[in-house]
């Protein structure tokens, strides 16, 4: 295994423990840093990648009702500042499409439109998170560090619900 999403987005405080035991070299739930960073969980390393749950399609016309016009200014805007912040510090930004929203017709056409508009900017990267991961530990696996637990133990993870939680 190469990464872990937990499914709504929704770790418990053993996740990370789990997954670095079971192998997986990056994270995809944690919501807090805009560039990736290395994090120690018992003797073992984990690529933490900023996961953006408001560019997620689901999250965003499911929980929000956005249309697809609206989620296409809403991840310009984000990509537009994250660029122009690009020239002095490096930005991420990834999202999760499901193929029974964003594979829909109307859809798609935002969603290319999307494709176009980034692609017009010099120095863009499409990469795929395992990309991503290889490049961050061969040029910065030791400059950004955070150690397990970290603040994430104490922020509720995305669309917790304090009301199914049983200690």
């Amino acid at each position: 295994p190469w990464g872990y999403l937990s499914t709504g987005i929704q770790p418990s405080e053993n996740t990370a423990s789990i997954i670095a035991e079971e192998g997986y070299i990056y994270w995809v739930d944690p919501q807090h840093e805009d560039i990736p960073y290395t994090l120690k969980v018992n003797g073992r390393e984990l690529v933490v990648l900023q996961y953006y749950a408001a560019l997620n399609d689901y999250a965003t016309f499911s929980a929000e009702g956005r249309t697809p016009r609206q989620m296409l200014q809403m991840r310009k805007d984000y990509f537009d500042y994250l660029y122009r912040e690009g020239e002095t510090n490096p930005g991420l930004m990834m999202w999760g499409n499901h193929p029974f929203i964003s594979g829909r017709p109307h859809s798609m056409l935002a969603l290319e439109e999307f494709i176009k508009h980034a692609e017009g900017h010099r120095g863009v990267w499409f990469a795929r998170c395992i990309d991503i991961v290889r490049w961050w530990l061969e040029n910065y696996k030791d400059q950004h560090l955070e150690v397990w637990p970290n603040c994430l133990r104490m922020v509720d993870p995305p669309y917790y619900s304090k009301a199914g939680f049983s200690a």
